[in-house]
């Protein structure tokens, strides 16, 4: 995902481009620094259009084949750790048109954002501030389950008060109802880790300068470049963003809109096509589970409020249910909704 002043989301989805109204192909070869073949680099043709990004990886002879894409005029740009090259802009295919370009690949800077979850374990700091190690915690909890790092918290230096906004805000209403809610005293440990390891003094720049990080580099097979995945681009709403996604009988794709979205979307996955259904109210439900019933309404969860919904897609009425009382009289929080062939609803 990208994020900027305002959010962005995109919806990543392994898909087959077996439309036959599809025909535009585009291929070429990535070559390293030496001139020589590269294999493992990402090949992405943007679609500002329907704004949907195939992407691809070069072999090991260093080809790549994008095949099937809808007329459009594309970006063709590289994306391979510590790499850079210069994009291909107005790429214009229409039909069974195809066209060939080749990338020379020059040494750029590996970034935090690059880093697997497994590297970041091993590279980013452990603080012992408190005689307490945040790394460990801060990678099995919510803070790091639903927000990775590499794209919530490595893009911008915030200082201890941004951090600390940023943390109270997720305890306070995305973790509202839940058991696990942090503690004051689990919130300055989180806010101190985080100032620490991605505050605006947070050093090294590059993970890459670190003497470990070389013997974290985990080689690729050329089995494993024979991949192709497209990303959604889901920029314009208020929200955290597209949280996950469950496809329909019909080939649709519901995805809850978590955060402050407060919508479910529907995603036709070969057009882009993004039809919304909002809730009718502003408060923060956190809207994490959606799954469509055989019935062909779509129930989903409001974590943040102890709710569960259904939603009427033909008509676009929503109905909301209240989690029943427990008997010290607090309500369940709701997390996740299934329905089982019977039409019965279960929520965890």
């Amino acid at each position: 995902m990208k994020f900027a002043d305002r959010t962005l989301g995109s919806l990543v989805l392994t898909v087959a481009l077996a439309s036959t109204a599809w025909a535009g192909t585009i291929t070429g070869t990535v070559t390293g620094p030496d001139g020589k073949p590269f294999m493992g680099a990402f090949v992405i043709a943007e679609n500002p259009q329907n704004k949907m990004t195939v992407n691809v990886l070069s072999d090991a002879q260093g080809r790549y084949h994008i095949t099937r894409l809808p007329d459009a005029t594309y970006t063709l740009r590289t994306s391979a750790i510590g790499y850079k090259s210069d994009p291909k802009t107005d790429v214009r295919l229409a039909g069974e048109a195809a066209a060939s370009f080749d990338f020379a690949l020059q040494k750029g800077m590996v970034r935090w954002g690059d880093l697997t979850t497994y590297q970041g374990r091993q590279l980013l700091p452990k603080t012992k501030d408190h005689d307490l190690s945040y790394a460990d915690p801060f990678f099995t909890t919510c803070l790091q389950s639903c927000h990775s790092f590499q794209t919530r918290m490595t893009p911008t230096a915030f200082d201890e008060a941004g951090w600390r906004a940023r943390v109270q805000y997720m305890r306070d209403t995305m973790m509202a109802g839940e058991g696990n809610r942090l503690s004051d005293e689990r919130v300055n440990d989180f806010v101190s880790y985080l100032t620490t390891a991605f505050g605006p003094n947070a050093k090294p720049a590059s993970p890459e300068d670190m003497p470990q990080y070389k013997s974290l580099v985990r080689p690729a097979s050329p089995k494993a470049m024979n991949i192709a995945y497209v990303e959604y681009d889901f920029g314009g709403a208020s929200g955290l963003g597209p949280w996950s996604a469950v496809e329909d009988k019909d080939g649709m794709m519901w995805i809850p809109y978590y955060g402050r979205g407060n919508e479910v979307v529907r995603l036709n996955p070969k057009t882009a096509e993004l039809t919304r259904f909002p809730l009718p109210f502003s408060r923060t439900a956190g809207i994490h589970s959606v799954i469509p019933s055989p019935d062909g309404t779509v129930w989903f969860t409001e974590a943040a409020l102890g709710r569960i919904g259904q939603l009427n897609p033909a008509t676009k009425e929503i109905t909301e249910f209240q989690n029943t009382p427990l008997a010290d009289g607090k309500r369940t929080g709701a997390h996740t909704v299934r329905v089982d062939n019977g039409g019965l609803v279960w929520v965890s």
